[in-house]
């Protein structure tokens, strides 16, 4: 199941979405729309650029969360990897059985039109988000 996952992004997480999509837009990269997503407190935006990989941008608004303390520790950085999974459920059960550690119960997400996502670390893969192909 697991070697059936798409990778989908590269998560960055940033303080400021406008200037650090800004620096992108300087290496080709075009910006979507910025979401905003209540539940999760959290604001997103998709870059894409012809022949590269997807990025998001995440500007978490809740102070004690992962992406708030990494920004604080080391600035702007990519944190994660996403990958897309048509049995969400069943992959996420393989990545616990793997030794991966769930860093939430999966969520759907309002801004991306109620898919739900997870996301994982393991001590030599780091964090990967999983996300439910429709």
């Amino acid at each position: 199941m697991l070697n059936e996952i798409l990778f989908h992004h590269v998560g960055y997480v940033v303080a400021d979405i406008r200037l650090s999509a800004a620096q992108f837009a300087q290496l080709g990269y075009v910006a979507g729309e910025i979401l905003y997503d209540e539940g999760l407190q959290v604001e997103l935006c998709y870059l894409t650029k012809e022949g590269a990989p997807l990025v998001e941008l995440v500007h978490q608004l809740q102070s004690g969360s992962l992406e708030a303390s990494l920004l604080h520790a080391n600035g702007v950085m990519p944190y994660h990897l996403a990958y897309e999974a048509l049995g969400f459920d069943k992959a996420c059960e393989e990545l616990l059985a793997q030794g991966y550690e769930r860093l939430f119960a999966p969520v759907q997400v309002g801004a991306l039109q109620g898919i739900r996502i997870c996301y994982f670390h393991h001590p030599d893969a780091g964090y990967i988000e999983l996300i439910e192909k429709r």
